[in-house]
């Protein structure tokens, strides 16, 4: 609900009142300049794709700014609602709109319980099984375990999810990789391809990790893509322990509580920036900018907000921060800077790290800008990694790399 302070005569004023509705945080004036602050209300209304618009206390406002909320709403495809409470009757404003309807306020009751009755299905991909705690164990013996340890009515439900996952990583791998189980390519061929496998390979499980319905089902999928790429002659290596120690750290970190602070931001800039970051980060690799987030483009994000579309493939949006990337989109075409290969993070005032931070650092979370891991020596050698396998202590290695040479000694019995 749109409550305007008594006296309001311009569009700025109204457009803080629109923001707030929206439950943007508005302690202090926004830092954006009080011309584009319209512009934020009408990105932000568009973006939470609101059905209804409700301005209290109507009657107070002058006729041009009713002309720009109706315009609001119609490009929000909302219906918009105009409180009177003027003792004396319908003031000229508002009783000589076109095509409007009087009600009284029972109509608002009505919708506004219908309102919290709807639901949005949930989109689960493959296979599920339900929450439980798994065996801590390798790829190589995890469906072992899962027989040791767990129920058998368990058992069987995880061996047939496992079997699914397998299946569905084994098909992508004869897709993607270069190279068929006819052809048996040097070690130095599997080590320059990495970095083009890692890159397919984290954008794979992004989608695989994210759509899944709870930690069980997520480490499930994990531990049968490992043992899929095994059988390609990689080995994926996961390592909890790298990635600060979270365990759990699999599936989207932007959770709906998180994503409900980000879109308090008023800057779509920046709340777009430190979501695209939590979702999906990209890292440079160029040595003069090691560790430095990579803006995506324009082109990368769905016209609903809804997926991040990459060479390899697309990464899924969680429902609760879209409306960040619907209203930052909007933003970029009001001001004609969304061609498809246009950077979609505006950096003119602030680099990409500082919004990033702006926006996480109140929240007392830390923008992770690892760089990706290259040449990790000792035992396993030549390990790649996407900034989103290195956040989730994941490398990808070539079992070549892990052969002993030919004149290794070994000892006979």
């Amino acid at each position: 609900m749109v409550r305007a302070a008594p006296g309001t005569v311009n569009r700025q004023e109204l457009a803080l009142a629109v923001l707030a509705a929206l439950g943007k945080q508005l302690n202090t004036r926004p830092a954006e300049p009080a011309h584009r602050w319209w512009n934020l209300a009408q990105a932000w209304t568009v973006g939470h794709r609101i059905q209804h618009l409700v301005v209290d206390r109507a009657h107070t406002l002058p006729v041009e700014l009713i002309r720009e909320l109706r315009a609001l709403a119609g490009a929000a495809n909302a219906t918009v609602w105009f409180v009177d409470a003027h003792p004396s009757g319908t003031v000229p404003a508002l009783a000589g709109l076109p095509g409007a309807q009087t009600g009284n306020i029972d109509n608002l009751h009505e919708f506004a319980r219908a309102g919290r009755s709807t639901a949005q299905p949930s989109d689960q991909r493959t296979r599920q099984v339900p929450a439980m705690t798994m065996p801590c164990a390798g790829f190589l013996t995890f469906r072992y375990a899962c027989q040791r340890q767990l129920p058998a009515d368990r058992v069987r439900q995880v061996d047939d999810a496992w079997l699914a996952a397998f299946g569905s990583a084994q098909s992508w791998l004869l897709r993607c990789y270069p190279y068929d189980e006819t052809i048996r390519p040097a070690a130095a061929q599997i080590r320059a391809a990495l970095p083009a496998i890692s890159a397919a390979l984290s954008a794979r499980l992004a989608e695989q990790l994210y759509t899944a319905g709870n930690q069980a089902t997520a480490l499930l999928r994990l531990r049968a893509t490992e043992a899929a790429v095994f059988r390609h002659g990689l080995l994926m290596r996961h390592q909890p322990r790298r990635a600060g120690g979270h365990e759990h750290l699999l599936r989207c970190p932007l959770t709906p509580v998180l994503a409900a602070l980000i879109n308090r931001t008023v800057s779509t800039n920046a709340a777009a920036a430190a979501a695209l970051h939590l979702i999906y980060p990209i890292i440079s690799a160029d040595q003069r900018h090691l560790g430095e987030p990579r803006s995506w483009r324009v082109g990368n994000v769905d016209v609903d907000g809804s997926r991040l579309l990459t060479d390899y493939g697309a990464i899924p949006v969680p429902a609760d921060a879209q409306p960040v990337l619907r209203a930052h989109l909007h933003t970029l075409h009001a001001d004609r800077r969304a061609a498809p290969d246009a950077a979609l993070i505006d950096q003119h005032r602030h680099s990409l790290t500082d919004l990033i931070e702006q926006v996480l650092a109140p929240l007392n979370l830390v923008a992770s800008t690892s760089p990706p891991v290259y040449g990790i020596r000792g035992t396993y050698l030549y390990g790649h990694a996407t900034a989103w396998m290195a956040d989730r202590g994941l490398s990808l290695h070539s079992l070549a790399d892990l052969t002993p040479p030919s004149d290794f000694p070994v000892a006979l019995p």
